[in-house]
């Protein structure tokens, strides 16, 4: 093997190894770090579990979808007992709903009320945890109603 060959192999290794090494962070985002950050900023904010989800596939490739909710609480912008949310079908967009978890939900008129990851939306304990964060927070401001008095009506 010549010289130049030697050290080509050697590089592409390098290269390979650096790769590889490298963590996968396809869908980084600076969203709130907190739930009344997400909540100012959201024009549709509520917690409730995932009903149904529906993809809509191209060529096999998933590039939209739809998830149903069941409002358990609203904190902004919704009176129905439902609620029907787009997103983009992906990993950015909460592309792993699954019927039966519980979310916490933040859209923004701005994205056409889609949902999107980096709007601050929770699932599960999170979820849970930011609603109670919300609740209390309500709760500290005189002439204020918790969210839990603005529960949907069926």
């Amino acid at each position: 093997m010549t010289p130049r060959l030697v050290a080509l192999l050697a590089g592409l290794a390098a290269l390979t190894v650096v790769v590889a090494a490298a963590p996968a962070h396809a869908c980084r985002c600076g969203g709130p770090t907190r739930a009344g950050e997400a909540l100012r900023d959201a024009d549709v904010a509520f917690l409730g579990t995932v009903t149904a989800v529906r993809y809509r596939e191209v060529n096999g490739i998933r590039i939209e979808a739809e998830a149903d909710f069941q409002i358990e609480r609203s904190y902004r912008g919704v009176s129905a007992p439902t609620y029907t949310a787009t997103f983009d079908g992906t990993s950015c967009d909460l592309g792993g709903l699954e019927v039966g978890e519980t979310w916490l939900v933040f859209l923004r008129e701005g994205s056409g009320l889609h949902l999107r990851k980096c709007q601050g939306s929770r699932e599960g304990r999170a979820a849970r945890r930011w609603a109670r964060a919300l609740d209390r927070a309500a709760a500290e401001r005189p002439g204020r109603r918790s969210p839990n008095a603005r529960r949907p009506t069926p």
